[in-house]
């Protein structure tokens, strides 16, 4: 039987599939989002939680989506937490389809005003400690990411998610161009050594946080480089160095000597 979803569902698989989304990712997407959403409706309709997987979502529409605020996503995070009993993984993969729908909505399609995840955090995965990053924890990473503001914050939180994200060295990360940045593929290509060509896989924070970054704060201009200086031209590696220590500085919950190499170095 052909299932039924909302219009902006629709719309947003759609997207998914205009971008060459693989099968098996956009799938997945639908379910966490339609869960989601079998969520929202049941807390604004006060149904019975046991009863969500049966809930019908084809009539939801942006008048309920306009009405979700963070208080409904920490519901929503304690849901998945003491009733689905999701592990830090399966959160996150959540966590991230969601702020994938909310990326269309409301910065492509302009549907919402606001974006209730964007406090929305992710999910901490514990992994084992990596010699190379010293005495620095997830959680001062993490806080300090967190706490990017102000000018050049969209540009300054892709950097330093993309070299957590990735081994990239600061020398292949200043010579990167837009087009290097592949979305639907969910990598960055590097050509920089040599014109030996290397993917990086990019998870999808850091995939949304470099397109919010292209949308939102890069200038126009006529460099092609993706990151760039005040004056519209290609970011230096010193000014990459100088910009890390200056948001840890910044930070006034962060004690640690954070650099580009405990970045690179750093499992989360």
């Amino acid at each position: 039987m052909e299932r039924k979803l909302p219009v902006v569902l629709e719309e947003y698989l759609n997207y998914l599939n205009s971008r060459k989304t693989k099968p098996q990712t956009a799938q997945a997407y639908y379910y966490d989002i339609s869960l989601y959403l079998k969520y929202m409706k049941s807390r604004m309709n006060r149904l019975e939680e046991k009863d969500i997987d049966s809930i019908d979502i084809s009539d939801i529409d942006l008048k309920l989506l306009s009405k979700i605020s963070d208080v409904d996503l920490i519901s929503y995070n304690n849901y998945l937490d003491k009733i689905r009993q999701n592990g830090g993984a399966a959160k996150a993969r959540k966590i991230s389809s969601l702020k994938s729908f909310y990326h269309f909505i409301v910065y492509i399609k302009r549907y919402l005003d606001t974006n209730p995840c964007d406090q929305l955090e992710m999910p901490k995965i514990a992994k084992k400690p990596n010699k190379n990053t010293g005495d620095v924890s997830s959680d001062d990473i993490l806080e300090l990411i967190q706490s990017i503001h102000g000018k050049n914050h969209l540009r300054d939180k892709a950097i330093l998610l993309l070299l957590l994200d990735s081994s990239i060295s600061l020398q292949e990360l200043v010579h990167l161009k837009l087009q290097d940045f592949a979305f639907e593929k969910h990598e960055i290509n590097s050509s920089f050594n040599d014109g030996d060509a290397k993917k990086f896989p990019l998870k999808s924070e850091t995939k949304m946080a470099l397109q919010e970054y292209i949308d939102q704060e890069r200038m126009s201009t006529d460099c092609n480089y993706l990151f760039l200086s005040q004056r519209k031209s290609q970011i230096s590696v010193r000014t990459v160095q100088h910009l890390i220590q200056t948001r840890t500085e910044q930070n006034p919950k962060s004690r640690r000597n954070i650099s580009s190499t405990v970045l690179r170095n750093m499992n989360i």
